[in-house]
């Protein structure tokens, strides 16, 4: 009691045996995870379609009730988690039997997630790549993605524990920046033409909601691998209760307030012309980084399942599911590049 963070190790011994409860924390650590996911580069840029698409008041409604509905799976799955105490490749044995999970579903996780952290990996690169242009420097681009990307992957092969780390110093930042760019683009746009705007090019309310479920669905059905380390069914609600709805309805209104302004949906190209460049492109750089690490850490827990390694061997797979997702990313990218 109290001493939850005795004797942890750095690694997790073995990711496929039920989390002991002295190894559990306390919600509030979850809930950075998934407001560590949340906040991320493609969220704020759905923000900026959204407003294109749907009048703020109706953007905020399908914020609200797609996020209902995310947090309604969030729990359901996660509370499945904090009950065994095991992650998603290795509950979904129960509906599936072990060779249905570890080849079916672990197969549609590993290709979901290493693809995300591949493409989480692009954009936290091209946002580094503008640092390096505005100071001057000229680098290779692929060469510039994957190193960045490679030293982005060590969080996610360390385990939950550096993770949550990571997101408690991302988040605040990542707040503190939009917050800075609400208030410089609110300067720039009548708020009150912003209230009663018709959208640009409509779009029908269900597909504003589909938009923003789409924004965290593949994480309903990882909740586990992160709600495992919850200490009971309360705490793993209160971590998605209070680390999802609010920061993606900030985030569509920054979104949408910063779009307006600009004209712009590719917020790194925004934040570059904020007055704070360099600062917050580095920002943008470490709030992908927290997805990325996300994405590759539960990706190598459906390759160990995939591949049918120990649970010892999580460290491994999620150093290949990151690397994997790298590369993936950039042989798409190079040969269709435009100079």
């Amino acid at each position: 009691m109290g001493r939850e963070e005795k004797g942890a190790a750095v690694f997790e011994d073995d990711a496929f045996v039920p989390v002991a409860p002295e190894s559990r924390h306390s919600w509030w650590k979850t809930s950075f995870v998934w407001a560590g996911s949340s906040i991320c580069v493609p969220v704020i840029m759905i923000g900026a379609m959204l407003i294109a698409g749907l009048n703020l008041a109706e953007m905020v409604l399908a914020t609200v009730i797609g996020s209902a509905i995310l947090a309604a799976l969030f729990c359901l799955q996660g509370m499945q988690g904090t009950d065994m105490g095991l992650p998603t490749a290795i509950l979904a044995r129960g509906a599936f039997g072990k060779e249905g999970a570890g080849i079916i579903i672990s197969f549609i996780l590993a290709c979901t997630l290493v693809c995300w952290a591949g493409t989480d990996c692009q954009v936290a690169g091209e946002s580094f790549l503008q640092i390096l242009s505005l100071n001057g420097i000229s680098v290779n681009r692929e060469a510039c993605i994957i190193v960045l990307g490679l030293i982005m992957l060590t969080v996610s092969i360390f385990g939950e524990k550096i993770i949550t780390k990571l997101n408690m110093v991302a988040v605040p930042a990542l707040i503190l920046l939009c917050l800075y760019g609400i208030v410089t683009c609110a300067s720039q746009v009548d708020v009150l033409a912003l209230l009663t705007a018709e959208p640009v090019e409509p779009m029908p309310l269900i597909e504003g909601i589909a938009l923003v479920i789409g924004a965290q669905a593949v994480g309903s059905t990882i909740a586990p691998d992160y709600h495992r380390f919850c200490r009971n069914r309360k705490e793993s609600c209160m971590a998605v209760l209070v680390g999802i709805p609010p920061y993606l309805l900030f985030l569509m209104i920054a979104g949408a307030v910063m779009g307006s302004a600009t004209g712009e949906s590719d917020i790194t190209l925004v934040i570059a012309n904020l007055g704070i460049p360099l600062i917050g492109l580095a920002v943008l750089v470490l709030a992908t980084w927290t997805t990325m690490a996300t994405d590759a850490y539960t990706g190598g827990l459906a390759i160990t399942s995939l591949l049918h390694l120990s649970g010892t061997k999580r460290a491994v797979a999620t150093a290949i599911a990151g690397v994997c997702g790298i590369l993936l990313e950039q042989g798409y990218q190079i040969p269709g590049a435009k100079q």
